[in-house]
């Protein structure tokens, strides 16, 4: 039952950011705002597919973990102890920092 709850919710919440990503901003800050809007759209993309890419027990905890929850909470969710919602936590932020440095280093290799 709560799986179906946490999908409702997560459809819910993929929604709700589209629509706050539509706000008209004026004059020349359109125009910085374009630019710096391309770079957080990419990576937000690439959290995306990151996300998209995990198992769905990890893949439930990291969209908690983003939506503000409090391990508490988490571990109350998905059925397991707080400590181990921690370590999921800091093993998942690991495997996207090196996911991040290994693509980031891939892309300066490649410019020349």
């Amino acid at each position: 039952m709560y799986r179906i709850a946490l999908n409702v919710a997560i459809s819910f919440y993929r929604r709700e950011t589209v629509r706050g990503q539509h706000v008209m901003v004026d004059g020349e800050s359109l125009l910085d705002s374009i630019g710096e809007g391309r770079v957080d759209s990419e990576n937000v993309q690439t959290l995306y597919r990151w996300i998209g890419d995990l198992d769905p027990l990890n893949k439930a905890l990291v969209i908690l973990y983003l939506d503000g929850n409090s391990h508490r909470e988490i571990a109350g969710v998905l059925g397991i102890s707080e400590t181990n919602v921690a370590t999921k936590i800091g093993r998942i932020k690991e495997a996207f920092r090196q996911r991040s440095l290994s693509a980031t280093s891939g892309s300066e290799h490649g410019t020349r």
